[in-house]
C-alpha cells in the first residue's frame, strides 16, 4: 500500500512540475522571443550601425590625409609645368635641376621625371633607376592625360617588383603641348594606410574600381591583391558602409573614393565580431537573463510542487485520521445500539427473575414454611436477589438513557440528581485510577427547566475529558451553584495537564483532539458545544498548562421560549 501511495505521489509530483513548467515556460519563451527579436536585435543593429559610423569617420580622416598628400604632389607637378617653357623642360640640365629640387623637397617620393610628347614619345627625362620608355602612347595614364589636365595612374610594378604610380600634368604653354610625367614611389602612398589602427583587426588600404589593392595594409593585404567586393550606393556622407565575408570571416567596411583620384577607393575595415564587441556584453546579459529565468522556473516549479505535495500529503493524512475517527465514531454508535439492544434483552429476564423472586417471597410468608429450618436463609437470599435485580434495572436504565435517544422533552430537572447519576457512572473507573471526584452543591440550588438526556450527556462528556486529562492521583471537582441574572453554573475542574493557549480557540472544533491516536475522536467537546447551544446556554473554558482546566456550563434557570423542545432539542449528534 505504501508503494502504491508513493507511486501515486510521484506521478502527481511529475505532472504538477510539468504543468508549472509549461505555465511558466510558455510566457517566458514568448517574452524572450519578443525581447530577442525587438530589443536584442535592435541593440545589435544600433551597435553595428555605430561601428559603421566609426569606420566611416576613420575612412574620411585617412582620405583627407591621402587627398592632401596626392594633391600636394599634383600641385607641385603643375607648378613645375607652368613655370618652365617647353624648350626649357626638354633640356637635360634644366630637367635634372628640377628633379634634384623635387628630391630635396620630398625625399625619395619621386623616382624619375620625363617630358612626353603628345604622340607618346619621350622628349627628355631623368631616369635614376634606368626606367626608359620609348613609347607611352598605349599607357592608360597617357590616354587619360590627353583628356584631363592632371592624371594619377594605378599602381604598377617595375622590373624589381617595386610598386609605383604615375602623375602626369599636361603642358600647353605657348600652344606647345607636352606632358610632364613623374614616377612616384608606391611605398610612399602605402605609408598613409599601413599605420592605421582600429583595434586588433582594423586596417585600411586603397583599391581601384576593379577591386585591386593599390597599397599594403597592416593586416597583410599586399599590392595587387584582388578583393571580392561589390561597391554599393554611397551614403550621404560619401561613404559606402557594408558587411561582407572574406575567407569565412564576416567583415565590416567603410569605403570612400578619393577626391584626388576618383578611380581610387579607400577601404577601412574590421572584423565584425571585434567591431561590435559591445554586443558581447548585451549578449551576456541576455544569456544570463535566460539562464536566470530558467533557474527561476525550475526553483519555482520545485518549491511549488514540494509545497503542493506537502499539502496533499497533509490532506491525505488528515483524511486518513478523519476516516479513522469516523470509523471509531461508527463503532461507538454501533456499540451504543448494541448496548441498547442488550439492555432491552436483559430487562426481560430481569423482570421475570424479579417477579419470580417476589412470588417466592410471598410464598415464604405462608404458614406452611414457618417450620422450614432454612426459611430465614431463603428469605435473605430472595431479598438479595430482589436487590440485585433492582440494581441491574437501574444499570440498564442508565445504559439506555446514554446509549440511544429517548423520547423526552424539556422538563423540570434536579441538578443534584443529574450530577450524582453522572458521577456514579464514572466513579468506579476514577477510583481504580486513584482519582477523587468531589461534588459541591449550592444550598439554594433551584430546580431548572431543561432536557435531562442532553444535560446528562453534556456533563458525562466533561467528566470523561477531566478523567482523561488527569494522571493517577488527581482530583476532579464538580461545583453546581447559582449565578447572576438567574443563571445556573456547573463547573468541572481538574488538576490535569491543561490546554495550551494556542489550542483554546480550537477545542470545540469537530475532530480536534490532543489525545494520542486511538484515544479520542475529537467529538466530545464539539458535541458539548452543540448540546449547550440547544439548551440555550453557553460553555466557558479556563485552562493553564500543567495546572489544570475548568469548564463552566451556564444554563438558564427558567425556561427560554426560544429553545427548541422535544425531538428537535434531543436530536444532537
Amino acid at each position: 500500500m505504501a508503494d502504491h501511495y508513493q507511486k501515486t505521489y510521484s506521478w502527481i509530483r511529475r505532472h504538477i512540475i510539468l504543468v508549472i513548467f509549461l505555465v511558466l515556460s510558455i510566457p517566458f519563451i514568448l517574452v524572450i522571443t519578443i525581447v530577442y527579436f525587438t530589443g536584442y536585435q535592435y541593440i545589435k543593429s544600433s551597435i553595428t550601425q555605430q561601428a559603421g559610423f566609426k569606420l566611416a569617420d576613420a575612412a574620411i580622416e585617412v582620405r583627407s590625409e591621402l587627398d592632401a598628400g596626392i594633391t600636394g604632389l599634383c600641385k607641385t607637378m603643375s607648378f613645375l609645368s607652368e613655370s618652365e617653357t617647353m624648350s626649357g623642360l626638354q633640356e637635360e640640365e634644366t630637367l635634372a635641376r628640377i628633379f634634384a629640387r623635387l628630391e630635396k623637397e620630398s625625399g625619395d617620393v619621386f623616382q624619375d621625371l620625363a617630358v612626353v610628347a603628345t604622340d607618346g614619345q619621350v622628349l627628355a627625362g631623368v631616369f635614376p633607376y634606368g626606367r626608359v620608355y620609348v613609347d607611352f602612347s598605349r599607357e592608360e595614364w597617357f590616354i587619360g592625360s590627353c583628356e584631363d589636365r592632371v592624371v594619377v595612374s594605378d599602381v604598377h610594378f617595375d622590373s624589381r617588383n617595386n610598386p609605383y604610380f604615375i602623375i602626369s600634368v599636361l603642358h600647353d604653354h605657348c600652344q606647345e603641348q607636352a606632358m610632364l610625367r613623374a614616377t612616384v614611389n608606391g611605398l610612399w602612398l602605402s605609408a598613409f594606410v599601413e599605420n592605421v589602427r582600429l583595434g586588433r583587426t582594423g586596417e585600411a588600404f586603397l583599391v581601384n574600381s576593379k577591386g585591386i589593392a593599390q597599397t599594403r595594409s597592416r593586416m597583410g593585404k599586399d599590392f595587387g591583391e584582388k578583393l571580392n567586393m561589390v561597391f554599393l550606393e554611397p551614403q550621404p556622407d560619401g561613404t559606402i558602409r557594408m558587411a561582407y565575408h572574406e575567407q569565412g570571416v564576416e567583415m565590416l567596411a567603410a569605403i570612400t573614393s578619393l577626391k584626388s583620384n576618383s578611380n581610387w577607393f579607400l577601404v577601412v575595415r574590421q572584423e565584425k565580431e571585434e567591431a561590435i564587441e559591445d554586443i558581447l556584453m548585451v549578449r551576456m546579459v541576455f544569456i544570463f537573463g535566460v539562464i536566470l529565468g530558467v533557474i527561476f522556473i525550475m526553483v519555482i516549479g520545485y518549491l511549488t510542487s514540494s509545497m503542493l505535495m506537502k499539502k496533499i500529503r497533509q490532506a491525505d493524512e488528515k483524511k486518513c485520521e478523519i476516516d479513522e475517527q469516523l470509523i471509531q465514531s461508527q463503532k461507538l454508535a454501533a456499540i451504543g445500539q448494541l448496548s441498547s439492544g442488550v439492555a432491552h434483552e436483559i430487562n426481560n429476564p430481569l423482570a421475570v427473575i424479579g417477579e419470580e423472586a417476589g412470588w417466592l417471597q410471598d410464598l415464604m410468608k405462608d404458614a406452611d414454611f414457618k417450620d422450614f429450618k432454612h426459611a430465614e436463609e431463603f428469605r435473605d437470599s430472595l431479598g438479595a436477589i430482589v436487590d440485585q435485580v433492582r440494581r441491574c434495572k437501574e444499570v440498564t436504565h442508565k445504559l439506555l438513557s446514554f446509549a440511544r435517544k429517548m423520547d423526552s422533552n424539556f422538563s423540570e430537572v434536579n441538578l443534584k440528581e443529574v450530577v450524582d447519576e453522572v458521577v456514579e457512572m464514572r466513579e468506579q473507573d476514577a477510583f481504580l485510577d486513584n482519582i477523587t471526584i468531589e461534588k459541591v452543591y449550592d444550598k439554594k440550588l433551584p430546580i431548572i427547566f431543561s432536557e435531562p438526556y442532553l444535560l446528562r450527556q453534556l456533563l458525562l462528556n466533561l467528566v470523561n475529558n477531566a478523567v482523561d486529562a488527569i494522571s493517577k492521583g488527581g482530583k476532579i471537582t464538580i461545583h453546581a451553584r447559582m449565578g447572576p441574572q438567574e443563571k445556573v453554573l456547573i463547573s468541572v475542574t481538574d488538576n490535569g495537564f491543561g490546554i495550551p493557549r494556542e489550542n483554546l480557540n480550537k477545542i470545540f472544533d469537530p475532530f480536534f483532539t490532543t489525545k494520542p491516536p486511538g484515544k479520542g475522536t475529537g467529538l466530545g467537546l464539539s458535541t458539548c458545544h452543540g448540546i449547550i447551544t440547544k439548551l440555550g446556554g453557553e460553555i466557558l473554558v479556563d485552562s493553564e498548562v500543567n495546572k489544570g482546566s475548568t469548564f463552566t456550563v451556564v444554563l438558564p434557570a427558567k425556561p427560554n421560549p426560544g429553545n427548541k423542545t422535544g425531538e428537535q432539542a434531543a436530536g444532537v449528534e
